[in-house]
């Protein structure tokens, strides 16, 4: 194979996983909790530690919701 067959196929790999993952994210408890903290940690480490934590809190709160509602 061509290098960039193997770049392409890399990328198209890559860009149908991130659909996959949008498309189900909103199901998907785990998926949206794991997505707002990967933007919390960006966020941290570019030294926006204030939007970082703004992020936490209202993922906080929404667990704290989503809790209540199952137990």
């Amino acid at each position: 194979m061509f290098p960039l067959a193997i770049a392409l196929k890399a990328h198209l790999y890559k860009e149908l996983l991130a659909s996959l993952r949008l498309l189900k994210s909103s199901d998907s408890i785990d998926l949206q909790l794991h997505e707002q903290l990967d933007y919390a940690r960006i966020l941290y480490n570019k030294g926006l530690y204030l939007q970082s934590l703004k992020i936490l809190n209202v993922q906080k709160t929404w667990l704290n919701t989503i809790t209540r509602k199952v137990f």
